[in-house]
């Protein structure tokens, strides 16, 4: 009644031995009301689980579950490890290392670096690099002049065979301009809208318009010059012009000419890049860059120097350059 169970009756014997039925609810035995006796079935089998058959049955289950909690051990045991070193490798900043006897293996003085260690556990840095400039620094897309701002760069090492790179553009060409010079040498300037080449007390020779940017490549021998304007060679130019300069030890300069008095014949332009090869191997490499005190010069990846104006007035900086 009430969905409650009133009666559950089950097969059994008394301590008599007499045969019936045992109400599991009300406690109560009852025997046959008939005449005879109930033949009584097979006695039921009662299984009773022993602490043996447990571990026997979840033994597996056991063995399952220990080595999950091993492998758990292992992996928080191994990231507390990693968490120490990284730790330890953001308080030094990973910078030079004081651990490693090979100087070789040191990390470079002003450098960030990687600590790794090889399959024999022995630890080497290796130099993080985000760009070409050292931290501090920005690569910029091009360095501009207005006409009173110009580069001094220190002369040429000794060599036989000297060639110079410039990516330029010139942004005002109505006046005699000077881009490179040695001391008070022109090497390479603007008159009327033209390039030219010159030497002091010899005549220029036109090159080609200033309207857009140009690749000037300068292939110089102790005997003669080449000049090539965007890949392509200009004759015109005199095999004997500026090569006994060049090859002395002179200040270069970016931009003007020297003068008793400091620099004149001052170039309006954008300066990409400009480079040189000494004998064969790079020996300036200079890009435009803002140094960590906001000045705009000209960056050598070669010497690891920084060029800033040598005039008046500031250069104008292009946008960033992130390699």
């Amino acid at each position: 009644q009430n969905n409650n169970l009133i009666m559950n009756l089950v097969p059994a014997k008394n301590s008599s031995g007499v045969v019936g039925l045992y109400d599991f609810v009300s406690g109560q035995f009852f025997t046959n009301s008939g005449t005879g006796e109930f033949i009584a079935g097979p006695v039921a089998e009662i299984t009773i689980a022993t602490t043996k058959y447990n571990e026997s049955a979840f033994s597996p289950l056991n063995t399952a579950l220990a080595n999950a909690i091993s492998v758990v051990d292992s992996v928080v045991s191994n990231t507390i490890t990693q968490a120490a070193s990284i730790a330890t490798l953001q308080t030094q900043k990973q910078t030079r290392p004081n651990d490693i006897a090979d100087d070789s293996e040191k990390c470079p003085a002003g450098k960030k670096c990687l600590l790794v260690e090889d399959a024999s556990g022995i630890p080497h840095w290796y130099e993080i690099v985000t760009g070409r400039l050292p931290d501090g620094y920005t690569e910029l897309e091009y360095i501009e002049s207005t006409g009173t701002q110009y580069i001094k760069l220190p002369s040429f090492p000794n060599a036989s065979n000297i060639n110079v790179t410039a990516d330029i553009l010139q942004t005002n060409g109505t006046n005699e301009q000077i881009f490179f010079a040695i001391d008070s040498v022109q090497t390479l300037y603007t008159s009327g809208g033209s390039w030219r080449t010159w030497k002091s007390g010899a005549s220029g020779v036109s090159l080609t318009n200033t309207s857009s940017r140009h690749l000037f490549d300068i292939k110089t021998t102790r005997s003669g010059v080449k000049y090539y304007i965007d890949g392509t060679q200009n004759t015109n130019v005199s095999a004997t012009f500026y090569t006994s300069e060049l090859f002395s030890a002179r200040i270069l300069f970016l931009g003007a000419r020297t003068t008793n008095s400091g620099a004149d014949y001052f170039w309006q332009g954008r300066i990409y890049s400009f480079n040189s090869e000494c004998d064969g191997v790079v020996c300036m490499n200079l890009v435009p860059a803002l140094n960590p005190d906001g000045k705009i010069g000209m960056y050598d990846l070669v010497g690891g120097r920084f060029y800033e104006n040598a005039g008046t007035g500031e250069f104008i900086g292009g946008q960033p350059v992130f390699n």
